[in-house]
């Protein structure tokens, strides 16, 4: 009876709904577990969602990849601050490493399948809790790089591509250091042709 149940809240509805938990996407049905499964095999196990689509058709369970590609840009662009903030701890740090690696992307709007796009890696911050940032570009041109670095003052560990060292002729706070892998490999070649 909800009269004399003494909990003193009798005057309110007898059947209440507690407020819904914070979502990352709200209004979705995805639930915070799923998304980080999802994603996690996505980008981190390198599933692609069509392969998902079917694991999950396996189990009795419909999400399609379409679903999944939306709530993965839907993510990003929430995480967008969170990728800023990481950017600043990089640039907070005495030294930054950086490369870029191409990655062939297929069904890219506009763009045929043989042409090469490049992933973006730098690594920097605070030597004890360094930051890793992935950025994906159409093109091996320097602008994430400018965007990176710009009033930089530091150390820049990178390969021999002449970006890093153009950036670093126009950036007077940054020292460009070079890359021991690049450098043992020239001395391996050589002791490989000389014998």
């Amino acid at each position: 009876c909800r009269h004399c149940e003494g909990s003193g809240d009798e005057d309110k509805p007898a059947v209440r709904l507690a407020p819904a938990p914070p979502s990352i996407l709200p209004g979705s049905i995805v639930t915070p577990g799923l998304l980080a499964f999802i994603l996690v095999n996505k980008f981190v196990d390198h599933l692609p969602f069509y392969r998902q689509e079917a694991r999950f058709e396996r189990l009795g369970i419909h999400i399609s990849r379409q679903n999944m590609s939306n709530w993965a840009i839907a993510v990003a662009k929430k995480l967008a601050p969170l990728i800023k903030l990481f950017e600043d701890r990089i640039r907070g740090g005495p030294f930054i490493q950086m490369d870029e690696t191409p990655v062939q992307v297929l069904r890219e709007p506009e763009r045929p399948a043989t042409r090469k796009s490049y992933m973006w890696l730098a690594r920097g911050g605070p030597p004890e809790a360094p930051v890793c940032i992935y950025h994906y570009a159409e093109t091996r041109g320097p602008e994430y790089a400018q965007s990176l670095l710009e009033d930089y003052s530091g150390f820049v560990q990178a390969d021999a591509y002449d970006v890093y060292a153009r950036i670093a002729q126009a950036e007077p706070g940054i020292t460009l250091v070079g890359c021991w892998a690049h450098a043992r490999r020239k001395f391996h070649e050589a002791v490989q042709a000389s014998k």
